[in-house]
């Protein structure tokens, strides 16, 4: 295993190669695409607490890469912290994961344990968020990253947040069937109404995304502030062309009433399931229905006779997802150290935080003592 320069990141051939790696990936998202990791890095490693420095890590062997893992180290009080690209400092990916040749797993982790382990002078701590659906925490307790090399790592394990899922029928109304009873009767009202009003659903593939992306900004202006900032959607602009540039599977679908864009979501389509990401809606109702309910309900009914059987719907316990027959599944923290690290002062940091008061106080210490 070894650590990819700056040059080599941004590299004509790398890109190939990590192309090439990931289209043999069974499922991932866009977090683990090589366009969204690298215009992340573009636009965000200049921004948010601590410093940022490039750790992507390569696994290489007769066939090429076999594994690659999107990290970076963040310098937070003099405490360097190993992450996936991402995973803060800058708009935050939903799901993170190293992309790895099918089959090859176990042997990622076991060499990145090594790897760690051998290299402990590098960082402090390894603070990672992954999915239930990645199979990194399955593999993290067999592994348990213990007893690589001449030191041991020690780690920890919490659940961070909570992602939600709709594991689709084969049919339309055997889903609506299964929703609640007021659930249940919304739907069929609404696409009532939706019929009436002559709605449509667009579901845009390839370079058709750009012209929805205005839509998906104003849109989720209404009620959120994901892309209140130029910054922001200078960089899912960016993104989007690159992704599309490299035929990666994105879509945006868009819910019309009356010729007015009412809802819209932008999405990941991977190996039977698609990921939903940020997502936009008037804040009132229109032609007597939810532009939400109505966008995802037209969506899974798409979905559904396309053959997708799960609708990833993120992470986050919004009561819209429930009421839509979602499940949730926890998305794990891994952390680990080693026994030279600054495990004491990291955790300070992360309670001083989490505190929101305090931390003008770290600062102010953290900075005496270094």
């Amino acid at each position: 295993m070894r650590r990819l320069s700056q040059e080599e990141f941004t590299d004509l051939k790398w890109h190939e190669t990590w192309l090439a790696l990931s289209r043999k990936v069974q499922l991932r998202d866009i977090g683990q695409s090589y366009a969204w990791v690298r215009q992340w890095w573009q636009s965000y490693r200049d921004t948010g607490v601590g410093t940022k420095d490039l750790f992507v890590l390569v696994d290489e062997d007769s066939d090429g890469a076999a594994c690659i893992w999107p990290l970076m180290i963040r310098r937070m009080g003099g405490v360097r912290v190993i992450e996936f690209i991402g995973q803060s400092g800058g708009m935050t990916t939903d799901y993170m994961a190293p992309v790895v040749r099918p089959g090859g797993e176990k042997q990622a982790l076991s060499n990145i344990s090594a790897f760690l382990a051998e290299n402990t002078s590098l960082w402090d701590v390894v603070d990672l968020r992954v999915s239930l659906w990645s199979g990194l925490y399955q593999m993290f307790l067999e592994d348990q990253c213990v007893g690589h090399g001449k030191s041991s790592l020690f780690y920890d394990i919490a659940i961070s947040d909570q992602a939600l899922s709709i594991t689709l029928p084969r049919d339309f109304e055997t889903y609506v069937a299964s929703l609640g009873r007021r659930t249940r009767q919304d739907v069929r009202r609404y696409l009532r109404a939706a019929e009436r009003a002559k709605a449509r659903l667009d579901v845009r593939r390839g370079r058709s995304v750009l012209s929805s992306l205005s839509c998906l900004y104003a849109l989720n202006a209404q009620n959120w502030s994901i892309f209140e900032d130029s910054a922001a959607r200078q960089f899912m602009t960016a993104c989007a062309e690159a992704l599309i540039s490299d035929e990666e599977p994105i879509l945006l679908a868009e819910l019309t009433i009356e010729t007015i864009p009412c809802a819209t979501v932008l999405g990941y389509e991977s190996n039977g399931r698609c990921f939903l990401h940020p997502a936009g809606v008037v804040r009132e109702n229109v032609a007597k229905l939810s532009p939400g309910t109505t966008l995802y309900a037209m969506l899974i009914r798409e979905l559904i006779d396309n053959n997708v059987s799960i609708l990833d719907m993120s992470p986050g316990l919004e009561e819209y997802k429930f009421r839509l027959g979602a499940t949730a599944e926890p998305v794990y923290q891994l952390r680990l150290w080693h026994e030279r690290s600054r495990i004491g002062r990291w955790r300070s940091i992360q309670w001083a935080r989490s505190a929101g008061g305090p931390m003008q106080w770290a600062r102010q210490m953290f900075g005496k003592l270094r």
